[in-house]
């Protein structure tokens, strides 16, 4: 018996992750929005967030509501196409809601001719590049039906993403130097 309080906390595998789906409340809540932001349906993303819904980038830049929503759905708009591979997660109870925190990789191709792809997922599909994401996800709400998003932080090393970009001319060395891109 420990003498310090502890709280219950459901484990996310990257080896069960499909069908973990039934066997936590918001597991299909993630299933769902991980499916439609993976096809880059931002328009059906956005009735997933929190009107206050908070997002963090990796620089600490911070944004607040409908710009948060923005800011987020921006970065992966430049992508051609992305999947994220889920590795590890947390879920953890609280009063409205759940606080995630979890990893993944997410796979990326870019707009423009790929000489070579140097990334491969579990499935075997070739990409342009990974990055690989921490994240805290805070979310609202209990049910599936109820369940939004009212803050998201990552924490990524953008480099693989910006070289690549670098490369296919997509990005300045200046404006990676200076911020101006970023995987996440």
């Amino acid at each position: 018996m420990s003498s310090y309080p502890t709280e219950p906390v459901f484990i996310i595998h990257a080896e069960d992750w499909q069908q973990q789906k039934q066997n936590h409340p918001l597991m299909q809540y993630l299933h769902k929005h991980k499916n439609m932001f993976d096809a880059q349906d931002f328009d059906a993303c956005t009735q997933l967030y929190t009107p206050d819904f908070k997002f963090t980038k990796s620089t600490g830049e911070t944004f607040h509501g409908k710009h948060a929503v923005d800011a987020f759905h921006s970065e992966y708009e430049k992508y051609g196409s992305h999947e994220h591979e889920v590795k590890f997660g947390v879920i953890i109870d609280t009063p409205d809601g759940y606080v995630l925190w979890g990893q993944c990789d997410v796979f990326v191709d870019l707009p423009g001719h790929s000489t070579s792809k140097k990334a491969k997922d579990s499935s075997g599909r070739d990409w342009d590049c990974v990055a690989h994401l921490a994240f805290q996800l805070d979310i609202q709400g209990k049910g599936d039906s109820e369940c939004r998003y009212k803050s998201l932080r990552f924490f990524v090393n953008p480099l693989p993403v910006a070289l690549e970009a670098i490369k296919r001319g997509l990005l300045t060395a200046e404006d990676a130097v200076h911020g101006r891109f970023s995987s996440h």
